[in-house]
């Protein structure tokens, strides 16, 4: 049986897994799976081939997670002998394999050459399963509601403060509070600023919206923040110019009167990616993006070239920006 789970989040994904198991296969109920990471240096598709061959000794039930496998967004895949594995797999699952396939992507193109077996199987030894994303208040709620789970006392500034350093991932954020958890002592704000680290996209962000709103202060203080956290500056360059570029395309599209939604979808970002994206283009113009793009061009060249090093120069560029 092959199980399909698309959605922005793995804890979801992983939560969803778990139910559908536990409500599908009453035998299989505390069987740990097999895991298989597409995201891991590590992983191998003839790995995974073998373990969904393997008889297993123990159990009845196998239980194989395969997460982000790599070629889902691809729509031609080239490599037509293991497509045809591929397929083989998927239309000849064991009946005592269970492969669970989570996929952090609400957006996965099912005509792609890896999704087709899948979707052509939907219904015969193939289930499709999409989780909606939460909202705001939602994420809020399940911050608060685990916190009291771990016996976590804040008062409402310091939960306010709390999730928002929460990182867009609810599987980290669970990690973050079980380390807060261990915390002995009564909680304040300098408790929450060092043992959470702020996620480094909304502080590359916050650092961006400084830049383009030319607020050298502010953009400063984040910078000198991201030091702190060791951050290295010369890897803060293309984070930077891969958001101006979004912003770029926005404006853009925004010239030729293309709807929000319309842009969302021909851009292909996480939605928390286009709303930050979407609410800094609104600061800014066509002319300043492209301007800050050069100038993240040939500081990226002159760090390379060795002209630079990398916290010189992007505090020169900084001071450049703001001009």
């Amino acid at each position: 049986m092959n199980v399909v789970i698309t959605g922005n989040d793995r804890f979801f994904l992983k939560q969803k897994a778990k139910e559908w198991v536990e409500k599908n296969e009453k035998s299989a109920k505390g069987i740990e799976p097999a895991v298989f990471d597409g995201y891991s240096a590590s992983f191998n598709w003839d790995e995974l081939f073998e373990e969904i061959q393997t008889v297993s000794f123990f159990t009845d039930i196998k239980i194989i997670e395969l997460i982000n496998p790599p070629g889902f967004t691809i729509k031609n895949y080239e490599n037509s002998a293991f497509l045809k594995m591929w397929t083989s797999v998927v239309e000849s699952m064991p009946k005592e394999v269970i492969l669970l396939i989570l996929f952090e992507n609400d957006k996965v193109n099912k005509t792609a050459d890896m999704t087709k077996p899948l979707v052509k199987n939907k219904s015969k030894n193939t289930v499709w399963i999409d989780v909606e994303k939460i909202t705001k208040n939602e994420f809020e709620s399940l911050i608060r509601r685990e916190c009291a789970l771990r016996q976590i006392k804040l008062d409402g500034d310091k939960m306010k403060h709390l999730i928002s350093r929460m990182p867009r991932q609810v599987e980290t954020c669970m990690r973050e509070l079980d380390k807060l958890a261990l915390f002995p002592d009564p909680i304040d704000f300098k408790v929450l600023d060092v043992l959470i680290a702020k996620p480094l996209e909304d502080n590359v962000f916050e650092l961006s919206a400084a830049v383009v709103s030319k607020d050298l202060k502010r953009a400063l203080k984040i910078y000198k923040d991201l030091q702190v956290l060791k951050y290295d500056p010369v890897a803060l360059v293309p984070s930077i110019a891969w958001q101006m570029r979004v912003m770029f395309q926005i404006l853009v599209y925004k010239k030729e009167r293309f709807s929000d939604m319309d842009i969302r979808e021909k851009l292909g970002v996480h939605d928390y990616v286009f709303s930050q994206a979407l609410g800094y283009a609104r600061m800014t113009n066509l002319d300043r993006v492209c301007e800050l793009l050069e100038m993240l061009a040939q500081l990226d060249q002159k760090i390379k070239s060795g002209l630079l090093n990398g916290p010189m120069g992007f505090e020169l560029f900084l001071i450049e920006a703001m001009r």
